[in-house]
């Protein structure tokens, strides 16, 4: 095996090589592959960005890449003219959950990317995806009412909710009624006559009290019959079983013939017989007042003593002061991260993955799509773009602010909900200059050409919108016939390169759809193979023959594999 040698070219002289320049010297040393033919093909190609011409040609990766000065290192330096550090400025890597914005972690990146003259792209200020979903939640939450523990007196009955003429049944069968108080005093009362009987009244309890939380109670009573009593009692019913406890008679507690008075009586007797089931209950009956041989007795509200929790729960605010309250937090955000890296940043994704494509109602996403994240459209509407856009500019004036947006190769709604709302949010003065379509491409060969045809309409779409046109992401799988990713090592050289011409076409037709002056350029994530993805380079930083495909791409050309 020849030894195909990679020179690490380190940040503190960075002498980049002419030719295949990422053939660097170092003590890093790969095998070549066994096809030479096909590798010194490969091999001829220049570095990607000296065939871009005005063109961005990007490297999307996470800040820690340009801290690291290895072979990796080297490679992004050697081929890109563009970085988008993909943890660098997002909402969720800035803001805290409990709100502290810190975007100073991105300064050493900052100034590894300065230092290689690579052009930064600010990765999404706003995206339901990198949304510190915690943290916004609170800020448009509706107002929170904790739950607390009431201690006291609860009225569960009150005659004057029925009905004059109610029945209520008895004990024995006789029932009780409902009948005007005949002092006038009450308004609805009870009236019970049956003798040696009780009247039983329904009790539902307050929200969280149970039975076995009561201690105690009363009632307003009147009596105008004193005939012998032979017992006065307590009664519950629950689960269809009796319980019953003893009380003081009327008289005993000091209640006079005629008059209204306040009948006391304790559960307590009661509690010790009842089961953890029948303390658990919400509700049941309750029977209470003299057993006597002539009963003529009248009973008024009924309240009960004891103790219970409420729920905490929320309650609405206005949407305005929840838009308000988005607002100023955004805010502050935009003012950490733009107002802060401004003089280094001048183009930033402002906001991505919002719209609604196929199988979705409305043009944009909402929770009820997928409740777990966050959508800041739902508090500041269709135009949120436009306040964010707003937003940015007041602290970088001259920031180039993109929309992106994923699957539009592959979902013709959310494609032609693309076109409508980057006209609408630009007619009402939200200033984009380009537009951003996160593209990940997958092989499979008998779908190539359903492939190839939604990235044509896609292109056609984005040139449509008169904004500057990107593409980013550009990885590649192969998939089966099901959708399911086929892993690199079952891939065959010819399938390897039958990806790199599909990379040639798709980096063609962007330049040769989009019009020069619409160019921004092609970003990549996930180009080194990581076994999923081909990727331009193998795991061990060897070029692919996707490389050829995308450096013939750039020139307009088509890939001459060498025949073997």
């Amino acid at each position: 095996m020849t030894k195909y040698k990679i020179q690490t070219v380190l940040a503190a002289g960075l002498f980049l090589l002419a030719g295949c320049a990422d053939e660097y010297q170092s003590d890093y040393q790969t095998d070549q592959p066994a096809d030479v033919a096909l590798a010194n093909y490969v091999g001829s190609f220049d570095v990607l960005k000296a065939y871009a011409g005005s063109m961005h040609i990007g490297a999307e990766v996470p800040m820690s890449a340009l801290g690291l000065h290895n072979t990796a290192y080297s490679q992004l330096l050697t081929n890109f003219s563009d970085v988008q550090p993909t943890d660098a400025f997002t909402h969720a890597a800035t803001v805290s959950d409990m709100g502290k914005v810190d975007s100073t972690r991105a300064v050493d990146a900052l100034a590894e990317a300065s230092n290689a003259q690579l052009t930064v792209m600010g990765g999404a200020l706003s995206s339901p995806l990198s949304t510190q979903t915690s943290y916004m939640s609170n800020v448009t939450a509706d107002t929170y009412v904790p739950g607390t523990t009431k201690v006291g007196d609860f009225k569960v009955v009150d005659f004057n909710d029925m009905a004059l003429g109610t029945k209520i049944n008895g004990s024995g069968g006789t029932p009780a009624e409902v009948v005007q108080d005949p002092n006038g005093e009450k308004g609805h009362v009870l009236h019970y006559t049956a003798a040696f009987n009780h009247c039983f009244v329904n009790v539902k309890l307050p929200e969280g009290m149970t039975l076995g939380d009561i201690t105690e109670g009363y009632c307003d009573y009147m009596l105008l019959s004193t005939g012998w009593v032979p017992a006065s009692v307590v009664k519950v019913v629950v689960d269809g079983t009796t319980i019953e406890g003893s009380a003081t008679n009327a008289v005993g507690q000091g209640i006079e013939k005629g008059k209204w008075g306040i009948y006391h009586f304790s559960l307590e007797g009661i509690q010790d017989k009842l089961s953890a089931e029948q303390k658990a209950a919400k509700s049941f009956q309750l029977g209470i007042g003299d057993v006597c041989s002539n009963p003529n007795y009248y009973i008024g509200a009924i309240t009960l003593t004891g103790s219970y929790s409420t729920v905490g729960h929320y309650e609405p605010r206005p949407l305005a002061e929840k838009q308000a309250d988005a607002r100023k937090a955004l805010n502050t955000y935009m003012k950490t991260v733009v107002g802060g890296y401004g003089d280094k940043v001048k183009t930033w994704i402002l906001a991505a993955d919002y719209l609604a494509g196929q199988g979705h109602q409305g043009r944009l996403l909402t929770s009820k799509d997928d409740d777990t994240h966050y959508y800041i459209n739902e508090y500041l509407g269709d135009d949120f773009v436009v306040d964010l856009a707003k937003m940015a500019k007041s602290y970088q004036n001259d920031a180039v602010l993109f929309y992106s947006d994923n699957d539009l190769d592959r979902d013709a709604t959310k494609l032609a909900n693309l076109e409508t709302m980057i006209k609408e949010w630009n007619d009402k003065g939200a200033g984009l200059a380009g537009v951003n379509a996160e593209v990940h491409l997958r092989y499979n060969a008998g779908q190539l050409s359903a492939y190839k045809e939604g990235i044509d309409n896609m292109l056609k779409a984005l040139v449509a919108t008169g904004l500057k046109v990107r593409l980013s992401g550009l990885d590649m799988e192969a998939v089966d016939d099901n959708g399911n990713v086929i892993p690199v090592k079952k891939l065959s050289e010819s399938d390897i390169k039958a990806m790199a011409d599909y990379y040639d076409y798709v980096v063609k037709q962007y330049i040769s759809v989009v019009p020069e002056a619409q160019r921004y350029g092609l970003s990549f994530s996930d180009y080194t193979s990581d076994g999923n993805h081909v990727g331009l380079w193998s795991g061990s930083y060897n070029r692919q023959s996707t490389y050829a495909g995308v450096a013939s791409g750039l020139q307009g050309t088509t890939a001459q594999w060498p025949t073997e």
